[in-house]
């Protein structure tokens, strides 16, 4: 049975697993083998909280200008306060997360995987205070190669396609996640290192 939109709108993540990391830090690997447990479904890559968190952000630089311009800066805190424009992010949420927990029964969790969500965690544990993340952290020089080579062939495009870049993309998205795990408790977030998780998975 499916879960009504007002369920879905006040859900706090719970059921929910986000997994993030660098792309090319085999994020996919480990989706595969943790959706082997009977209790857990999983997907395509959503890349949801690109779309979420991106308005969250943009609420927020309107709020800052609107208190710091004096003339009531622009966006819609000119037209919307804080509560409003909550609702309806919980409720715009709620309908892009329908079609991964329609199904859920009970005990159940959605495992998410998009690495480009280790940029966004604040604002999923923002929206979804319940939710889990596990950030899957490779050795630099190898995701560099990896993203160098998928930059020459299936991944062209958008793997980086000099190492420069490549190592960017690897701290951006490591950095991040990792300050932002340094606010969660370990309940919460983790840390997994792909070398150790190869090594004994």
């Amino acid at each position: 049975m499916n879960p009504p939109a007002a369920q879905l709108a006040n859900a706090n993540g719970a059921n929910l697993v986000f997994i993030v990391g660098c792309p090319r830090s085999g994020t996919t690997w480990l989706q595969r083998l943790l959706a082997t447990h009977p209790q857990i479904k999983t997907g395509q890559e959503s890349r949801l909280f690109e779309y979420v968190g991106s308005q969250l952000r943009l609420w927020q630089q309107d709020l800052a200008s609107a208190k710091s311009d004096g003339r009531g800066g622009t966006g819609m805190a000119g037209y919307l306060n804080t509560g409003e424009f909550s609702a309806i992010q919980k409720n715009y949420l709620a309908a892009l997360l329908a079609p991964m927990l329609k199904d859920l029964a009970p005990g159940q969790i959605f495992l998410e995987k998009t690495p480009g969500h280790a940029l966004f965690i604040p604002e999923i544990v923002q929206l979804l205070p319940a939710a889990k993340i596990i950030h899957l952290r490779r050795d630099p020089r190898d995701v560099v190669a990896s993203l160098l080579a998928a930059a020459k062939g299936w991944g062209k495009a958008w793997a980086p396609r000099r190492a420069k870049n490549a190592a960017r993309l690897w701290c951006e998205h490591t950095r991040q996640a990792q300050a932002a795990g340094k606010y969660l408790p370990p309940s919460q977030f983790l840390e997994v290192s792909y070398e150790a998780l190869v090594e004994n998975p």
